[in-house]
């Protein structure tokens, strides 16, 4: 912008194009959690994800520590540091499960045994790795196991036990004795001999204090000649005890050294080990319950108090710390989680959810991709040849792409989250036919013909709530959810959620079918449209003709940017609808809106709620052919039963008041059961006519209903129960027909609901604002955004005007004018609007007796196009944003960004200058500025800073039908997301 140049009070919204180009590769670098903050501290969790019963030795220069992971396979993993912040995976000490053909899935499973509690230790050039198998749920006595090893990496020896030493800790005393503490609340020292191979002396009782009630985790250390036993008490909800004596035997004294539950309520710090430093500090990993995402490990420093460890900072766990003073500076590494599948072997990330089956997988048949062969199963739980990974938090997002062409009969394969309960998204055949099906808790919510031979698949996973959604893609780039959310659990105790690959075969007739997984990706990058709780997965009858996402509407495949005018055909004659129509249609509208009155369809009162006999739908039905055929728009419809304050009634039927209760609470809009039963009537009625033109009742290419809404501001009734009325009409619409998307709009009770049918409703905004607060549009679709990341950003109401009142101003008085008309349109894209209706976009009039009481007849509402059908100001302010929005929108439905902060010469700038960018994927930036100033003009160079955040500093107001302030709740806005660019001058 050159220094001369007026920064007018229209909005001037300047384009920046950059050019890049982007290729998917093979050996893509992965987006993770990492603690490392790169400026020589560290925020815990240490690793956002399973790693249970930590355990840590040093050996050199390097840190080894390894977790326990129950009946997966390989088993144990250890993971690798220089400095215990960054960390990779180094191995497992157990290939596999010999023991019990059940580990095979032979004769039963052995889920939740496997290798618990471990404990790792370094002595005199081997590695000892240890746990314990437990007792009762599978095996009926339990046993005890040390693995030995030259090389972390293996091979690795099995020694298995017929004792039972229960959450294990191996010590190698500096006389050469080796003892292992083991036991749950009573606890106990078993010698091994020297080679810790075998048991020298059977078990001692050393503690028993009912104080700390399932004491257990045991780990033991010698520090300055005294015997430290760290272990955990209080299960899930734990604390950290510290016993100590001069004798391996007692008697112990004890302290509780951590009891700290600040990062994750309710859940406390609790088991893990501990390790010296060559500077001498002494730092602690200690386990931290989060829930399905699973037991987390948490890096705290040690200070020893009076001869106590004592972990964390004064008596809490730490957050953000300075880092080790170990290693140096090292490179910031995690676990991997991204697989290529274009080695011989498969990335050490993987478990196989109990022991596979060779023959019935391979990494060379393919080259460059995963095979899995389909085993028999009834189910995937059943399933032997299911390959896992840890989900992570705090979001944590995979892909898979999978090739189906080797799929036979009976065969299900596909990518899901794996736990009790688990959900999945596969292929299915059944004879010579495929279909894509989404599996909840081994019932099929959705199922879709499939004809392809390629297919995508994606899992979403969120700590906030602990839910998890899918997706599918039949090219790769556009994804479509599919079925329901999955509420994770632990059905499987002390186990987390993973993410799973699979194929098995529901029959024998399908004998040898398999498919080919090219790769998976894995990010933990939350993306704009799940910025917030995850919501129950939405569903699509016919998701190839319409759907919607967090970006925007998806119509025939494609992005949609919905631009609509509105234009209420019960207020005008129908004369003139095609010259409104031949209007609306050159200032670049692609769809139209209305209402659709009850008391404008069904005048005379019925004899009851079955009569049908009084509607007369003759002027909507031709009012839709005309939008629809004739003009090409896609039409947006609003039944009501309320539409707006200023038509009679609000749309309700004079005659509906017999069947009130006459007294007490307005009854109108309420849940009471009457209400209910005589505005499921009118739906039964209207639903049926509007499911007839629906998009996904045309041929493909011809234009349709798109959305319909029920309610309509219901924010603003102040009745109770209003969620029985919004799901009694969500049903009503579902029962009659209706399978394009539903909304409402500013209704609480559905924006992110979680309830099944609430949920496949999306909400909207209606912005009334004056001249002057037209950046309240940014930050209300902020919020409107962050509020259901699953779905699209529309306006449903952007005022274009205002109306009329008896002994009132006349509309042409009212403030909104073309420079108004402009400034709210591009705020609200600046918000980040995916889709635009123009209210009243067409005046029309109040036909005698129809108007709202106090109205004129005249509803021209001051609008763009006038009541005689002249064109106003506003018409060339619309038509100006609609071509921009044919030409860009698509791009813009994709961009990152919002309001930022100004800076004039490094100085703030002048307050009435506000404004943002939004970046699109490719690097085109879209730069809004406003003056709020209606009288001066400003001119400059300003310097736009994105990543800072810019709040807004006063209230947010709506203006209601009576020219009134209506306060508007907002939490703090905050860019959409923090883009790292330069600033922009």
């Amino acid at each position: 912008m050159s220094k001369n140049r007026h920064i007018k009070r229209i909005l001037l919204l300047l384009l920046f194009y950059t050019t890049g180009s982007f290729a998917q590769v093979k050996n893509q670098r992965t987006q993770v959690w990492t603690p490392d903050n790169g400026n020589g501290t560290f925020t815990n969790p240490l690793m956002w994800g399973d790693w249970p019963d930590p355990d840590i030795i040093r050996v050199g220069d390097e840190f080894y520590f390894m977790s326990t992971s129950m009946h997966y396979v390989p088993g144990c993993p250890i993971a690798k540091s220089k400095d215990l912040v960054n960390w990779e995976m180094a191995g497992y000490a157990v290939s596999r499960y010999n023991e019990d053909p059940r580990y095979d899935m032979k004769g039963g499973n052995m889920y939740l045994n496997g290798s618990w509690a471990s404990t790792l230790r370094y002595h005199n050039g081997t590695f000892y790795a240890g746990f314990c198998t437990p007792k009762g749920l599978g095996t009926k006595d339990g046993h005890f196991s040390i693995c030995t090893a030259k090389d972390v990496k293996g091979p690795w020896t099995r020694t298995i036990f017929k004792e039972y030493l229960y959450d294990p800790g191996l010590f190698f005393d500096d006389d050469g004795k080796v003892y292992v503490a083991h036991g749950q609340q009573k606890l106990y020292i078993t010698e091994l001999n020297s080679d810790a191979l075998s048991v020298k002396v059977p078990q001692k009782e050393i503690y028993n204090n009912p104080q700390y009630p399932y004491l257990e985790g045991s780990h033991l250390y010698k520090v300055n000649g005294k015997y430290y036993l760290l272990g955990s008490t209080g299960g899930t909800k734990g604390r950290q005890v510290c016993l100590r004596s001069d004798n391996i035997y007692g008697p112990y004294e004890s302290k509780v050294v951590i009891n700290d539950d600040h990062t994750y309520p309710g859940n406390g710090l609790h088991q893990g080990g501990m390790v010296q430093l060559k500077d001498g500090s002494w730092w602690f990993i200690i386990m931290q319950d989060r829930g399905p995402i699973g037991r987390v490990p948490n890096l705290e420093p040690v200070t020893w108090i009076d001869g106590w460890p004592m972990p964390g900072k004064d008596g809490k766990g730490v957050d953000t710390f300075k880092k080790p003073n170990a290693g140096g500076i090292q490179p910031i590494k995690t676990p991997a989680t991204a697989d290529e599948f274009n080695t011989a072997k498969l990335g050490l990330q993987w478990q196989w959810n109990h022991n596979p089956d060779p023959q019935k997988w391979s990494l060379t048949e393919h080259k460059g991709y995963l095979r899995l062969k389909a085993g028999k199963a009834a189910k995937l739980a059943d399933a032997r040849n299911t390959l896992t990974q840890r989900v992570q938090g705090p979001y944590s997002e995979a892909t898979v792409e999978m090739h189906v062409g080797g799929m036979k009969d009976g065969d299900v394969a596909g990518f899901g989250v794996f736990q009790f309960p688990y959900a999945f998204v596969a292929i299915q055949q059944k004879g010579r036919q495929r279909q894509m099906v989404m599996v909840n808790n081994d019932t099929t919510i959705t199922a879709l013909k499939f004809t392809g031979s390629t297919v995508w698949f994606k899992a979403s996973v969120t700590h906030t709530g602990f839910t998890a959604s899918f997706a599918y893609s039949t090219d790769g780039k556009n994804f479509q959810p599919v079925g329901n959310g999955l509420k994770m659990g632990l059905g499987l105790d002390w186990t987390a959620n993973r993410f799973a690959l699979f194929n098995y075969n529901t029959s024998k007739a399908g004998a040898g079918g398999y498919v080919d997984f090219n790769w998976l990706r894995y990010t933990n990058a939350k993306p704009l449209t799940n910025v917030s709780a995850v919501s129950v997965g939405k569903q699509f009858a016919h998701p190839e003709r319409i759907r919607y996402d967090g970006n925007s509407m998806k119509i025939e495949g494609r992005d949609f940017f919905m631009y609509s005018a509105a234009f209420h055909y019960f207020r005008c004659p129908k004369e003139l609808w095609r010259d409104r129509f031949k209007k609306i249609k050159e200032a670049g509208f692609n769809t139209v809106e209305t209402y659709i009155p009850w008391n404008w369809h069904e005048r005379d009162m019925p004899a009851n709620s079955s009569d049908t006999s009084k509607f007369d739908f003759t002027e909507l039905k031709a009012w839709l052919k005309m939008a629809q055929d004739e003009f090409g728009l896609y039409t947006v419809v609003r039944p009501g039963p309320f539409i707006c304050a200023e038509w009679s009634g609000g749309g309700y039927p004079q005659w509906l008041a017999k069947y009130g209760p006459g007294k007490g609470d307005f009854w109108l809009r309420s849940a009471d059961a009457e209400h209910i039963r005589w505005s499921e009537h009118w739906y039964n009625a209207v639903c049926k006519v509007l499911a007839k033109e629906q998009l996904t009742r045309k041929p493909k290419g011809d234009k349709g209903i798109i959305m319909v809404q029920i309610e309509n501001e219901y924010d603003a009734y102040e009745g109770t129960g209003k969620e029985h009325l919004l799901k009694a009409l969500y049903r009503s619409v579902k029962n009659n027909g209706i399978d394009v998307p539903v909304f409402t709009c500013l209704t609480a009770e559905c924006r992110n609901s979680k309830d099944p049918e609430l949920s496949q409703v999306f909400d909207c905004d209606n912005y009334y604002v004056g001249l002057n607060d037209a950046p309240s549009c940014a930050y209300r679709m902020e919020q409107l955004r962050r509020g259901q990341p699953d779905a699209p950003g529309f306006v449903t109401e952007l005022q274009g005007g205002w109306f009329s009142l008896v002994t009132g101003r006349l509309s042409d008085e009212n403030y909104s004018d073309a420079r108004h008309m402009q400034a709210i349109g591009l705020m609200s894209l600046l918000g980040g609007a995916s889709g635009i209706n123009y209210y009243m976009f067409y005046g029309g009039t109040n036909y005698a007796g129809w108007g709202a009481r106090g109205m004129t007849t005249s509803y021209d509402y001051n609008a763009a196009i006038r009541e005689n059908g002249q064109l106003s100001p506003k018409y060339s302010a619309a038509k100006g944003i609609g071509e921009f929005i044919k030409k860009y929108g698509p791009k813009l439905l994709h961009t990152q960004g919002g309001p930022c902060q100004f800076k004039v010469d490094d100085n703030a700038a002048p307050k009435e200058l506000f404004g943002g960018v939004r970046i699109a994927p490719d690097g085109t930036k879209f730069v809004f500025l406003d003056n709020t100033d209606a009288k001066n003009t400003l001119s400059g160079t300003v310097t736009i800073v994105p990543g800072k955040i810019a709040r807004p500093d006063a209230p947010i107001y709506n203006i209601n039908q009576h020219g009134e302030k209506v306060l508007i709740k907002t939490a703090n806005s905050d860019t959409s997301a923090k883009l790292i660019i330069d600033p922009l001058r």
